[in-house]
C-alpha cells in the first residue's frame, strides 16, 4: 500500500463508517448494510412487515401472514453471469413461505431480484463440516425459472424514488 494513498483511504473508511451508522440510523436497528438494506427494500415492495433482528428464519411477515426470508448479495456488475452465488445460510427451511433474492451491483443498485414459493426453491444439498446444509445457488437460470416473479425494477424504482426524494 502506497503512502500517499493512506489519506483516500481514510477518507473512504470514514465515509462508510458514516454511512453505515446513518443507515442504522434510519433503519432503526443495526445495519449490516447490504441485508439489512435488502429486507427494508423487499418489505417496502411488498407492503409487509418487517421482523426483529433476533427474529430466526423469517425476515418479513405479509399482511396474510405469509413469512418471507430475504436473501441477499452485492457483487461486481461485471460478475454476474460469469459464476452461480451461493446463499446457504438457511436457519430453518420450514419457517417461511416465500423466498425474496435480491442482487446488488457495488452502487447499490439492483441487478436482479426475484421472489418465489419455498416448496419451489432450487435448492441443493452441500456437505459440510457440521453436515450437510441446503444451499441455493443463483444465477441468471434462477430468475428464468417460471416460479420466479422478477421485482428487479419495482425495487430499483423504490431505491430511485429514495435517491429524489
Amino acid at each position: 500500500m502506497k503512502k500517499e494513498n493512506w489519506k483516500e483511504i481514510c477518507d473512504a473508511w470514514k465515509k462508510y463508517c458514516d454511512a453505515s451508522l446513518a443507515l442504522e440510523k434510519a433503519l432503526g436497528r443495526t445495519a449490516l448494510g447490504t441485508g439489512e438494506f435488502a429486507e427494508a427494500l423487499v418489505c417496502s415492495s411488498m407492503e409487509a412487515e418487517q421482523c426483529g433482528p433476533s427474529q430466526s428464519g423469517f425476515d418479513l411477515v405479509l399482511d396474510g401472514g405469509s413469512k418471507v426470508q430475504v436473501k441477499s448479495r452485492k457483487i461486481e456488475r461485471s460478475e454476474w453471469g460469469t459464476k452461480k452465488i451461493e446463499f446457504g445460510a438457511f436457519s430453518s427451511i420450514e419457517s417461511f413461505e416465500i423466498c425474496a433474492v435480491v442482487i446488488f451491483d457495488k452502487t447499490g443498485m439492483v441487478i436482479r431480484a426475484g421472489k418465489i414459493n419455498r416448496d419451489k426453491l432450487p435448492l441443493k444439498k452441500k456437505r459440510t463440516k457440521d453436515g450437510e446444509k441446503d444451499v441455493l445457488y443463483v444465477n441468471e437460470d434462477f430468475f428464468q425459472l417460471k416460479d420466479v416473479v422478477d421485482i428487479t425494477d419495482s425495487l430499483n424504482e423504490l431505491i430511485a424514488r429514495g435517491l429524489s426524494a
